[in-house]
């Protein structure tokens, strides 16, 4: 594990709860420990979902992601953050070879009892839904299965947002059940395709256990609007329930009004918010907000506190720099709880 991605794993583990303002793991039990494992969660918001897993996991995971984003000078942090490309054929023919380099790294990963991670839905969306699952993690597993003794598992996880592009939406993180591939190798031993197909089911089957709406349907849009507001004091299970029967939801009452308000609590962080803003809008991928934006959390805030609190006890003593902390901070928590009033 690369000292890069230690120091990021620790400092997004303290902050992740403040960003969403409730942070909820559940099934930590069902991660098979003693065994090498693969995670496949649902992949909803690009680089965030790894950080939230990475930053949660017991032991160190090697991320798989797409060649695509493997271009200089980017390529040399990627791989400090533990990450490995995954070439697709519109990469090149040529360069699925390169993937035989990627697979033989993983295979030294889960040999040493650590995991791997493969996002199954191959590319990101902001939808709450599952979608097709490629077979690529099928084949992944059959062929690390076929180079160990010891019983390899797939762990779906669900990784459920209140809101896909705000911070302070609360955020569950399921773990399901892990699903054993020696389960089908006697299947892929007979009928390979066969065996591909139906892992590939328990993969989808186990992520809809551990999503709160895997499906999408014509109540989807009720259900957004209160997926993490008039509810989020209930657990996962009781919002999975009700979001069952949408008849049965109400609403949740917002203010408008204070949005002046808001924009006054802006302005002890105007520099900061006036810096993401202008990155958002260069921004074409909306899939990059909340990423964004928690870069900004992890990062600019806390160094924009420092700016302040060195200066104001420099120049006017130690109790004003405090003061300067403690109105900095407490007007940037009061801002996002009334942005997700408001909206």
């Amino acid at each position: 594990m690369s000292v890069l991605y230690n120091v990021i794993g620790k400092m997004s583990k303290i902050v992740l709860p403040f960003f969403f303002g409730k942070l909820e793991i559940i099934g930590e039990q069902n991660i098979p420990l003693n065994n090498p494992y693969i995670l496949a969660p649902n992949h909803q918001n690009s680089f965030i979902d790894a950080v939230v897993l990475g930053a949660f996991s017991p032991k160190p995971i090697t991320f798989l992601a797409r060649s695509d984003a493997f271009v200089s000078p980017y390529d040399r942090l990627l791989h400090a953050l533990n990450m490995l490309p995954v070439y697709r054929m519109r990469d090149g023919f040529e360069k699925l070879k390169l993937n035989e380099i990627t697979f033989a790294k993983t295979d030294q990963v889960l040999a040493a009892n650590n995991p791997v991670l493969i996002f199954p839905e191959s590319n990101t969306n902001l939808e709450h839904h599952i979608r097709p699952l490629t077979k690529g993690i099928a084949r992944m597993a059959f062929q690390a299965q076929s180079k160990t003794e010891r019983d390899l598992y797939i762990l779906p996880v669900g990784i459920n947002y209140g809101h896909h592009l705000y911070p302070f939406h609360r955020l569950f993180i399921h773990y399901g059940t892990p699903i054993s591939v020696n389960d089908f190798t006697q299947l892929h031993s007979e009928q390979p395709a066969k065996a591909l197909i139906r892992l590939r089911n328990a993969i989808s089957d186990g992520l809809r256990d551990v999503m709160l709406m895997p499906e999408k349907d014509k109540d989807t849009p009720q259900k957004l609007k209160v997926l993490d507001r008039h509810y989020e004091n209930q657990d996962f299970d009781a919002i999975k329930n009700l979001l069952k029967n949408p008849n049965d939801l109400t609403g949740e009452k917002y203010y408008p009004l204070l949005k002046p308000l808001m924009w006054l609590l802006t302005l002890p962080h105007a520099i900061p918010f006036l810096i993401l803003y202008k990155l958002l809008g260069d921004l074409k991928d909306p899939q990059f907000i909340l990423s964004y934006k928690f870069i900004t959390a992890l990062l600019l805030i806390p160094l924009w506190w420092t700016i302040i609190t060195l200066s104001m006890t420099i120049g006017f003593g130690w109790k004003m720099g405090l003061t300067a902390l403690i109105i900095s901070v407490s007007s940037l928590f009061a801002r996002q709880y009334l942005q997700k009033r408001i909206r």
